[in-house]
């Protein structure tokens, strides 16, 4: 299975525009909101298990590992990932029927989207 997160929410930065030869720059407060989808995909059957999360983090990486276990219960998972900070750290519990595998840190060959 080839897994990733992805970020979809409002992000706003005020930034400087043209109004009538001028640059003003516009004031508005920086917002940030995001909900985070976790997704695993199979690419020799096509299913895929995939959760809507509000952080990215290890706790987060825990229990999107701990869905993908249960459905994928009857079978080993190879599970590449990329080498986000939830992916490697000391406290993933990582389920007895998955392994992670780490892609390689530049790999634009090695791009599963």
């Amino acid at each position: 299975m080839f897994s990733d997160e992805a970020a979809f929410g409002l992000m706003s930065d005020p930034k400087r525009c043209w109004v009538k030869g001028e640059r003003p720059t516009i004031p508005c407060q920086t917002v940030r909101e995001c909900t985070y989808v976790y997704a695993a995909i199979n690419p020799t059957n096509g299913n895929m298990t995939s959760l809507i999360l509000p952080y990215t983090n290890t706790i987060a990486m825990n229990i999107f590992l701990e869905e993908v276990s249960k459905r994928q219960a009857d079978r080993f998972t190879l599970m590449f990932v990329d080498k986000a900070g939830w992916h490697t750290a000391k406290n993933l519990e990582v389920p007895p029927n998955i392994s992670l595998v780490y892609l390689p840190s530049y790999s634009p060959e090695c791009k599963y989207g």
